[in-house]
């Protein structure tokens, strides 16, 4: 904030208040303490009286302006309230600007202003300046004096200073990056007018987001730019730990009420207040006929908002209150919250941020580039850390940076920790937070299910859990359904736990290597260890008493093959005793990777076991001594099973069995003793001859993976799990299926890629894969998937029709069906249906959507007496075209024409614009009034777009694998506010140095382009270059003749209008209608009658929808 001189500076008009308002106004502001610029008091005289005033004006917090009947007459009065509204614009929030009208009505003075004007006594230049800053200051709120008394107006304003002197702007760093977009989201809303905001709006806006992200500094710098628009305001920052003081929220109480009042010492009443029922009253009697601005920093618990204000519907019309939380469900749904979220910062805004606080400028030196990276891409985008970590780094050596990046991985930054840490002992309770740190320690990258299961084993609510821990932002889970941490609160929590003890062993969780190989090799491990991971896949393969671990990070881990080709393990592999563990009582959670234990005390390992996963667990069988009754999760991937165990083996809490890639397992357990299982994954297994017939008496089993098990020759008899939701069969190419349907009521996803198909389960199946089909068209069968919503057709390469699908279906997946041509009747593309569809190189129709077809007879005729093109027939054409859809280049030997969104496409090579396009200019953008023929009306315009490669850049092909292609046509009609955006789904591509011609019509329904009306055309065509775009206006009579431009197929889609378009999608809204990627409709031509005359125009029905 810079140094103030004065606190008011006062602007007036001499001889209409100089001797008796302002003077008196003038008198009341020096007894209130406050230092007043007043011209006739503090201009040295013979001084240049110009410069003098603007550098009070510069000094001074707040400038009043006394708008008197004879103010605006005044130039040098002019001249000063351009200058304030130059200062105010130039340092707002701090100059304040307050508009005192003294028996004058604001909205007289622009009368006065243009009487005064029509003198044209003022260069027209001065003018105009005064006239925008007449315009700006009327937009302020301001004092008017009417009837009322000067003593009383004249306190009222002093008031309005003392409020604003007090209220100065909260500090905010100057170098702020990449948080732009949300200062300017907060401000928006805050000035939001109440006749702009719906009722989701309401009072109150949510900041949330992790700790560290920015949330205050956010809403500090939202603050500074409004809070002088309020009649009152308040900034409560560490709401959470003041409240956790002695009289916390009541001091926060007497905080509020003393910033709204605008009273620093404070009434006496107030600084008595001792408990938050007293203060409640006191806040409303300060709110509630007043506008105020509040915002409470890092709430917690809604209770902490509710103590400080009470009931929020208390607050005057027009106030606002802006929360800010790391607790994403602080609010509910039916508090008619607006909510900001708030992310990390990406790559470059990162390196930014830190190269600020490292080097004091915004790039890093060309020495640290590397370095800098490397710290930045560490903390992911936390602006915390990365100005904490650059202003600890800024000149130091080279060496020292490598020292601290080294550190980092092991003891991140305490400054960081601390505040992140608020987030992790604000949880609930500590299962939360044990929670937390198993998550911290052993889960991240996890499928979130199968954490869940395993925490379940705790016997705690693990769903309702990870919820919490999400909602603080301690946990995300992303689109593939896998839990994920930040690194920086993953360190937070990892620390939590490194200062239990300094001796490993006495650690609640060992998940460092490091800690992990001494706890077992010395036997230091204690009843205290709850969780241990150890995977030496990760660190190769050797003796621990090797002189460094470097050489084990430099090796990868593999496994040896006998003779037979079954698994061994490979000499030197790190070995342990079974003791070790034996001695870590309470293990709950065990994670080993290739780790060999000696020794046959395993009936004395851990009974406590709820998740064990061994990947390369070594032996043929688990011992039958080793006590597993606990077990919830038995995860033993590419392990040397033969068989599981002999016998039987009672695990009756066990949910979860994955024994996936035990390339030597030959057959299952018996599955009487697994009671509770609910998934069996068995994918790799490629020895495994049969399932045990138990099996189908599993009540609960919902998942069965038996992907590739490729010597699998049958399933059991009367395999009719009723459970079971999800069956994986792909790749058991010796696998002979059940003739008979199968009774699986409950089967919703069955993947049989290379499977022969006799029949399928159809009733309630509603994810299918059936990739590799030999069909060319797929089996009537599938029409009768009434509920299938998930379809995967991947590498069918004989298949060329796809017929009518399940109106169900929400995923269509068809990557690599080389032959396919055409979709038809795509259900749900305009709602719900996710389609991939990339390198289908001949599909050329999605009935409905789009269709590329050759040109007919009429076709090139209409372009010849166009004066388009000359062409002979459409053979004599060779154009290439990239498939944005489907990602791939065609070498089109004959004219094709692209039917899509009611729009059709024309690509021509190497051609000129023709001149009949009345509306032309060269580069990407023209605007243009229309006028209407008389006795015609307009229904829609030609565009055509001349483009070719950027002559500055060298050439080379467009590769639509490689290069960021944005083909895009916009136009908007000024006049009426409607905007039209469409993205072609393929485009012509330029030959060479040769230039392209694009032409398209667009069709508008009645009214939507009018005589008079301005419309702006613009195209993109990255990464080629825009030479010249053109606009023919297309009038008509009453009727028109339909010109076909191809097949009779598809002409009922051809013939619709924008509004017949609208009612089928549903998707057309006023004012933009943005046209996505992918949807498209169809078209044709038209003949346009003038003058009895019938005459042939390109005309393609336009339809765009959002």
């Amino acid at each position: 904030m810079p140094p103030f001189t004065y606190h008011v500076f006062l602007s007036f008009r001499g001889k209409d208040t100089r001797k008796n308002f302002t003077d008196h106004l003038h008198r009341a502001l020096k007894q209130e303490g406050f230092h007043t610029f007043k011209d006739d008091n503090d201009i040295n005289r013979g001084k240049n009286i110009g410069e003098e005033t603007k550098q009070a004006i510069r000094q001074s917090r707040v400038s009043i302006i006394v708008f008197s009947k004879d103010y605006t007459s005044s130039f040098w009065c002019l001249d000063e309230l351009a200058m304030i509204m130059e200062e105010h614009r130039r340092s707002a929030p701090h100059h304040v600007v307050l508009p005192v009208y003294y028996d004058v009505n604001p909205a007289d003075l622009a009368k006065q202003m243009g009487s005064c004007f029509a003198k044209g006594s003022a260069e027209m230049e001065i003018v105009g300046v005064w006239k925008e800053a007449l315009l700006q200051v009327s937009e302020i709120a301001g004092l008017v004096l009417q009837n009322g008394y000067e003593a009383r107006f004249i306190q009222d304003i002093v008031e309005k200073v003392r409020s604003r002197v007090t209220r100065v702007p909260l500090h905010v760093p100057s170098n702020l990056v990449g948080v732009d977009h949300h200062i300017n989201r907060i401000s928006s809303w805050v000035l939001q007018s109440d006749e702009c905001s719906s009722a989701s709006n309401g009072v109150l806006a949510v900041i949330y987001g992790i700790g560290g992200v920015g949330k205050t500094t956010i809403a500090k710098a939202g603050y500074n730019l409004s809070f002088d628009k309020f009649d009152g305001s308040s900034f409560l920052a560490n709401v959470k730990e003041a409240s956790e003081q002695h009289n916390g929220l009541v001091n926060l109480q007497r905080q509020l009420v003393m910033d709204v009042s605008g009273n620093e010492g404070g009434d006496v009443k107030i600084n008595r207040l001792n408990n938050l029922h007293e203060g409640v009253l006191h806040v409303r009697d300060a709110i509630c006929f007043k506008r105020v601005l509040l915002v409470l920093d890092d709430v917690d618990e809604v209770d902490q908002l509710d103590a400080i204000l009470g009931a929020r519907d208390c607050c005057c019309r027009g106030s606002k209150i802006i929360v800010t939380t790391r607790h994403e469900s602080l609010f509910r749904r039916s508090d008619m919250t607006t909510k900001f979220r708030v992310e990390p910062l990406d790559e470059t805004n990162s390196l930014e941020l830190f190269s600020w606080h490292a080097f004091e400028q915004h790039h890093p030196l060309r020495s640290h580039v590397k370095h800098s990276k490397s710290v930045a891409n560490y903390c992911q985008g936390l602006p915390l850390a990365l100005e904490v970590l650059g202003s600890s780094l800024a000149n130091k050596s080279i060496e020292l940076w490598e020292s601290a990046l080294e550190e980092m991985e092991t003891i991140p930054p305490r400054k960081v920790l601390k505040i992140l840490k608020i987030s992790y002992d604000s949880l609930e309770n500590d299962h939360h937070r044990r929670v937390f740190l198993d998550v911290a320690c052993f889960f991240v990258g996890m499928k979130k299910d199968y954490v869940v299961n395993i925490l379940n084993g705790f016997e705690i609510s693990a769903a309702y859990t990870i919820q919490s821990l999400m909602d603080r932002y301690l946990v995300t889970v992303d689109e593939d359904r896998r839990v994920r941490m930040h690194q920086l609160v993953r360190d937070m929590g990892r620390a939590i736990v490194f200062d239990e003890s300094e001796n490993p062993g006495e650690r609640s969780r060992l998940w460092r290597q490091k800690d992990a190989i001494e706890a077992l090799r010395e036997s230091t491990g204690t009843e205290r260890v709850r969780g241990l991971s150890l995977n030496l896949e990760e660190h190769g393969h050797g003796s621990p008493d090797e002189d460094s671990s470097r050489k084990c990070l430099l090796r990868l881990f593999r496994w040896c093959r006998k003779a037979d080709g079954s698994r061994k393990l490979p000499d030197g592999m790190m070995k342990f005793q079974t003791k070790a563990l034996a001695k870590m009582s309470r293990l709950r959670l065990l994670k080993l990777g290739h780790v060999k234990l000696n020794g046959e005390e395993y009936k004395d390992l851990p009974r406590s076991l709820i998740w064990l996963l061994w990947r390369g667990f070594p032996l043929k069988s688990i011992p039958q001594a080793w006590h597993l009754e606990k077990l919830v999760v038995l995860d033993m991937r590419h392990s040397c099973l033969k068989f599981a165990w002999k016998g039987l083996k009672f695990l009756r809490e066990l949910k979860i069995l994955n024994l996936s890639h035990s390339h030597d397992l030959v057959r299952t357990p018996d599955f009487l003793s697994l009671p509770s299982l609910e998934k069996v994954v068995l994918k790799g297994c490629i020895r495994l001859l049969e399932i045990n017939k138990s099996i189908v008496h599993l009540k609960k089993l919902a998942v069965l993976n038996l992907k590739n098990c490729m010597s699998l020759r049958r399933l059991p008899n009367n395999f009719e799990l009723l459970s079971l939701e999800e069956l994986v069969l792909s790749g058991c190419t010796n696998l002979d299926l059940p003739i008979k349907p199968w009774k699986m009521e409950s089967l919703k996803s069955l993947h049989m890629d290379g499977v022969a198909v006799n029949q399928s389960h159809k009733k309630k199946l509603t994810s299918l894969s059936v990739s590799v089909l030999p069909y060319s068209l797929l089996p009537e069968t599938f029409t009768d998937l009434s509920v299938l919503e998930s379809l995967d057709l991947s590498g069918c390469n004989s298949l060329i029709w796809l017929p009518e699908l399940p109106r169900s279906l929400e995923k269509l997946n068809v990557f690599h069906c080389n032959l396919l041509r055409r979709i038809t009747n795509l259900p749900n593309f305009y709602n719900l249906l996710l389609l991939s569809i990339i390198y289908c190189n001949e599909l050329v129709e999605i009935q409905g959507i789009f269709k590329l077809e050759p040109a007919g007879e009429d076709a090139i005729e209409l372009i010849n007496q166009s004066q388009l093109y000359h062409l002979e027939s459409a053979d004599k054409i060779e154009v290439t075209l990239i498939n944005m859809l489907t990602s791939t280049t065609m070498k089109a030997s004959s004219l094709q024409i692209l039917h899509e969104c009611g729009i059709s496409n024309l690509y021509l090579p190497g051609i000129e614009l023709p001149s009949w396009f009345h509306h032309q200019k060269e580069g990407s953008f023209l605007q243009f009034q229309v006028h209407v023929v008389p006795g015609h009306e307009l229904c829609g315009l030609n565009l055509c777009v001349i483009y070719g490669y950027d002559d500055s850049k060298p050439s080379r092909e467009i590769s639509v694998d490689r290069d960021w292609i944005e083909f895009v046509a916009r136009i908007t009609n000024q006049t009426k506010g409607e905007k039209w955006v469409y993205y072609p789904i393929i485009l012509g591509i330029p030959e060479g140095n040769n230039e392209m011609l694009w032409l398209s019509h667009w069709k508008f329904d009645k009214g939507l382009i009018g005589s008079g009306d301005k419309v702006d055309v613009s195209v993109q065509a990255r990464p080629l270059v825009v030479r010249r775009c053109g606009v023919h206006l297309v009038y008509r009579k009453v009727s028109m003749t339909h010109v076909k431009l191809g097949s009779e197929k598809g002409a009922s889609l051809e013939e619709m209008t924008i509004s017949d378009y609208a009612k089928a999608t549903g998707k057309i809204k006023p004012g933009c209608n943005l046209l996505n990627n992918y949807v498209y409709s169809g078209c044709s031509m038209f003949y346009i009658e003038e003058e009895g005359e019938p005459k042939k125009h390109l005309f393609y029905e336009a339809h765009f929808f959002s």
